[in-house]
């Protein structure tokens, strides 16, 4: 059996697929299985997958309907025979011994999670080698959950693609297949409560490929809202571990995804109203909450009494304030 699964969710991105693809099948570490699922790609993908599969013996092909990248990953995560796993999306690529680290980190420290950092890039960049042993830094998974704003957290808790975990940690597991994009926050706090510790690697090993095209480049109001559902649900899962400040900063981001998105909504997209509508019972039940939240600057709280009489009254101050 391989040591290492790696899942790589594919939909139509033909352009990009084999340089993802070879980036992985040059690693240093060697003993792992690559799991292709075709998401029911219209393009060249399924071609390029089942290519692939036919020449080296490590590369599974899956084809399913498309269902999204979540249920893409778990039909990946349903077949995985390795003792670790790992994601890579379609579209991006991997420096050529991101697993052989971030394996050596898991195994030196007995964490459940290893994690390095992660580039956004549009550019293809020359790669260096990097001089082994790499020393990774064993962070306590109470000291992330506990330090929402800590140097560690944004990369710690925020991806899923720029890890390697043991896979206990998937045992009872999945992703959230309501959620089209976010789906990542939702997972990745409960994969953490599944380990001690992580051990971070100080050094870019994954690529995230920016297209302008890609969902997070195009507002789309149902996507969008589901930052809402994705901060309350980060908010509960804190508020139940007893992490009352780590509430009131996700609260915080909750009202200003809140505002955000309804002027948004009301100025490009008044079709789509109903859709932020469905959160003013939400609104309407944290804000007393807001108002004693020592987090949220006093002039937003101003822009919370106003909004509560007209949102429109509100408007020109939360402008003002996100200018």
């Amino acid at each position: 059996m391989p040591i290492i699964s790696i899942i790589v969710p594919v939909y139509n991105v033909e352009q990009c697929l084999e340089r993802c693809v070879e980036s992985i099948l040059a690693q240093t570490f060697t003993d792992f299985e690559l799991i292709l699922v075709d998401d029911g790609s219209t393009d060249g993908c399924s071609d390029i997958c089942d290519a692939y599969a036919r020449k080296d013996s490590r590369v599974r092909t899956l084809h399913k309907k498309n269902r999204g990248v979540s249920s893409a990953r778990n039909a990946g995560l349903n077949i995985a025979r390795g003792d670790y796993i790992a994601f890579v999306d379609g579209d991006d690529w991997i420096h050529p011994q991101m697993y052989e680290i971030l394996y050596k980190a898991i195994d030196v420290s007995d964490a459940g999670i290893s994690v390095c950092k992660l580039k956004r890039t549009n550019t293809i960049e020359k790669f260096e080698p990097i001089q082994m042993p790499v020393h990774a830094t064993v962070v306590e998974t109470q000291e992330i959950l506990s330090q929402y704003n800590a140097k560690y957290y944004s990369c710690l808790t925020a991806y899923v693609y720029n890890k390697l975990y043991c896979a206990s940690c998937f045992a009872d597991i999945r992703f959230n297949t309501r959620m089209s994009i976010y789906e990542d926050d939702f997972l990745c706090l409960d994969v953490l409560n599944c380990t001690n510790k992580v051990a971070y690697i100080d050094h870019v090993l994954y690529y995230y490929f920016q297209r302008d095209n890609s969902l997070i480049h195009t507002y789309n109001p149902e996507s969008s809202l589901l930052a809402l559902v994705s901060l309350q649900h980060m908010s509960d899962f804190m508020l139940d571990f007893g992490y009352s400040s780590e509430v009131n900063i996700l609260e915080y981001k909750w009202l200003c995804a809140y505002l955000s998105n309804y002027y948004a909504i009301t100025a490009d997209c008044p079709e789509s109203i109903s859709l932020i509508k469905k959160f003013d019972t939400a609104f309407r039940s944290k804000r007393s909450e807001f108002i004693r939240n020592p987090v949220i600057p006093r002039a937003y709280k101003l822009v919370i009494m106003l909004f509560s009489l007209a949102p429109k009254c509100a408007e020109p101050l939360y402008r003002y304030l996100t200018q």
